[in-house]
């Protein structure tokens, strides 16, 4: 049940950033190492929107932990 879940939130994420190429490089290209440095990493168009759909997911892994042990 939760893994059908995730998926689900997967392929939606996916599916969206697939109709939108800028939406999935700005959700991915700007990132902040741990010393709190601005790099951008780029990547084929397929693969960032995979990636993009993926770190939907792991957000919403961790913000329903942070619910969970908050409570």
């Amino acid at each position: 049940e939760k893994l059908r879940v995730l998926t689900g939130l997967y392929d939606k994420a996916l599916q969206s950033f697939n109709q939108n190429d800028t939406a999935a490089v700005q959700f991915t290209v700007n990132n902040v190492d741990s010393a709190g440095n601005n790099y951008v990493k780029l990547k084929a168009g397929d693969e960032i929107k995979k990636e993009a759909a993926l770190k939907v997911v792991a957000n919403a892994m961790m913000n329903l932990d942070e619910v969970i042990t908050k409570n």
